[in-house]
């Protein structure tokens, strides 16, 4: 899934690099082996997102990738993209085990998961944007399931809520220990996942989901 310890939102600096804590978060591309299913969650877990530098980024899905924006803040942004067979396989056993229960109380599979990650390669803006798809899911009960995996994955200290952005209501899961935000936008059978620490990149983000 997508991360919910992700560490810090630079997730190319050297403390990202390191992997996973051991998160969205969308921990993706170093792993699901985080204390959170999905690297996405929170912000603690982006620095989980960096693959080591000696292993080759994931395209995957490149139609995926195609609904991330380019660029935020006029900052290009990387990207990257798992089957759920491959993002499975990252991940330590206890998180692979959150991740298929979660599938299956949707009555899905791991084939039927897919993820994108975008953020800046050089860590310049606090910002990751994930997308995560499990086909054929109701929006309303993959946005409950995700945000269950991630209470339980984290003891239940995700606060959640909504927050109006750019004329939308957006709702948002908050970790009431490590601090950070996830602002959480159903798309059909994707969520697509946010971070971002200053409000007018976080606006700007969700005025470009697609």
């Amino acid at each position: 899934m997508m991360a919910a310890a992700m560490g810090h939102p630079h997730a190319r600096s050297p403390v990202a690099a390191a992997a996973l804590p051991a998160v969205l978060a969308v921990a993706l591309v170093a792993g699901c082996g985080s204390s959170s299913p999905d690297p996405l969650a929170s912000p603690a877990a982006a620095a989980s997102v960096a693959p080591p530098s000696a292993t080759p980024v994931p395209h995957e899905v490149p139609d995926l990738e195609a609904r991330l924006p380019a660029s935020i803040h006029g900052t290009r942004l990387a990207f990257r993209s798992f089957r759920g067979a491959s993002f499975l396989r990252t991940g330590s056993t206890a998180n692979q085990g959150a991740l298929r229960g979660m599938l299956a109380d949707l009555d899905r599979s791991v084939d039927d998961l897919t993820l994108a990650l975008a953020d800046d390669p050089s860590g310049s803006i606090e910002f990751i944007e994930g997308i995560f798809r499990v086909s054929g899911a109701p929006p309303g009960a993959l946005e409950d399931a995700w945000i269950a995996s991630q209470q339980a994955a984290t003891q239940h200290r995700l606060v959640k809520g909504s927050v109006a952005i750019g004329g939308l209501t957006v709702d948002k899961v908050t970790d009431a220990v490590a601090g950070g935000t996830t602002y959480i936008l159903p798309r059909g059978d994707s969520l697509v996942l946010i971070i971002a620490t200053d409000p007018a990149i976080a606006a700007e983000a969700v005025s470009k989901v697609r």
